[in-house]
């Protein structure tokens, strides 16, 4: 909302719906409405530290501990970590190669310490 251009990308791993905002027209809404402001505000503070959580993830040198505080940072008040996208965009994520993730979650769940299921993964 803030530059000339957009130096971002995305990839939709399921279907979608994208919509698409005049800029003039969505700062002049923001501006009106600050409300609204307040609620993009808190998106993208949650996004801030969403990211900063990431990145000292990636510092992790073990694999198996990058793993774990990934699945202990994500858990929302349960023990179960739901899944928005694949195993191998997880990996990805987290700058791991997807077959040590896959190897070492195999491990994990040979331990009991977890449990994959479909679309989420559950600690134990």
């Amino acid at each position: 909302m803030f530059s000339d251009q957009y130096h971002c990308s995305a990839v939709a791993d399921s279907e979608s719906v994208i919509l698409s905002y005049n800029k003039a027209e969505l700062l002049a809404h923001l501006e009106k409405y600050p409300a609204n402001m307040k609620i993009l505000l808190e998106i993208f503070s949650q996004q801030v530290r969403d990211l900063r959580a990431i990145n000292e993830i990636k510092n992790i040198h073990s694999a198996k501990k990058r793993i774990m505080a990934y699945l202990e940072n994500e858990m929302k008040g349960s023990n179960k970590v739901h899944l928005a996208i694949s195993l191998k965009d997880t990996a990805y994520k987290i700058g791991l190669a997807h077959e040590t993730f896959y190897r070492e979650l195999k491990k994990l769940e040979q331990a009991g310490i977890l449990i994959r299921k479909d679309r989420y993964i559950e600690l134990l």
